[in-house]
């Protein structure tokens, strides 16, 4: 009781218990997000955009805490109006901005995922974007995924309108597991683990990501209050979550109940 007096001299009640729930949710979110990228009966049914991606859109915070989304499944023409906006310029006329998509060097539409966004304090419109091109829990990352990210990249620096711009840019690729051809890229000893490229001069990262890392990474950030709530967390408080929370993107196998196969199948 003492150590609640001092909290509440800080807080109020209510205000700690939702900060408790919503720490307890992503804990149940990452249970849950484990079973359906690694349990071999579950991950097969995940569709990648139309499942996997809608959930991990409203739940960016796995990725990084400090970004926002700024982007979703869209193309970088109109990432690219966010993309000034953030950054207050005005010297990209409207026109000039939604003039064309930015298309890769083989001339094709350039689509993302998810590009997260976040401002560098103490720096006059300075930024950080996260590209990130998400793959189903099934798909291996191999020199034609790399490939796939490599040209978003290539697209950015090469797109006259993304020039000048006071912007950090990082590409992820992410995956089941690294081919290792990939691995080889991405294991080497004067660069962060997964990180294939690291060009300073064009303030570019392309990183190489598994689920595994995500979740990892995630929990670790967490591993703290985690201690402080006691929490365990299982399989279907996980699943629970889910079904909860992003039941519409979920696949059929996890929404449908007992009774419901009862009833589809057919009578004798």
């Amino acid at each position: 009781m003492t150590e609640l007096r001092q909290l509440l001299r800080h807080s109020t009640l209510s205000a700690i218990i939702s900060a408790a729930r919503q720490i307890a949710n992503r804990l149940d979110f990452l249970v849950g997000l484990e079973q359906i990228v690694f349990d071999v009966d579950i991950r097969k049914h995940v569709l990648e955009r139309s499942q996997l991606h809608r959930i991990l859109a409203n739940e960016t915070w796995v990725f990084r805490e400090e970004y926002a989304l700024t982007a979703d499944d869209v193309s970088l023409r109109t990432a690219l109006r966010g993309h000034i906006a953030l950054l207050g310029r005005e010297d990209l006329a409207p026109e000039d901005v939604d003039a064309a998509d930015v298309l890769d060097e083989h001339g094709g539409r350039v689509v993302v995922d998810m590009m997260l966004s976040r401002v560098i304090e103490q720096h006059r419109n300075l930024r950080e974007h996260i590209v990130i091109e998400l793959k189903r829990p099934t798909v291996h990352v191999g020199q034609e995924q790399l490939g796939q990210i490599m040209k978003y990249a290539t697209a950015v620096l090469s797109d006259s309108r993304f020039a000048g711009t006071n912007v950090r840019w990082e590409f992820w690729i992410v995956g089941d597991s690294v081919e290792e051809s990939v691995l080889l890229q991405a294991t080497q000893s004067n660069r962060a683990a997964g990180v294939v490229v690291d060009n300073a001069d064009k303030n570019l990262v392309v990183r190489v990501v598994t689920w595994s890392q995500i979740i990892q990474d995630a929990r670790h950030r967490l591993s703290f209050v985690k201690a402080a709530l006691n929490h365990t967390g299982d399989g279907d408080r996980g699943l629970d979550y889910l079904r909860r929370t992003h039941g519409k993107y979920l696949p059929r196998i996890l929404t449908t109940t007992p009774e419901d196969a009862d009833e589809a199948l057919p009578s004798a």
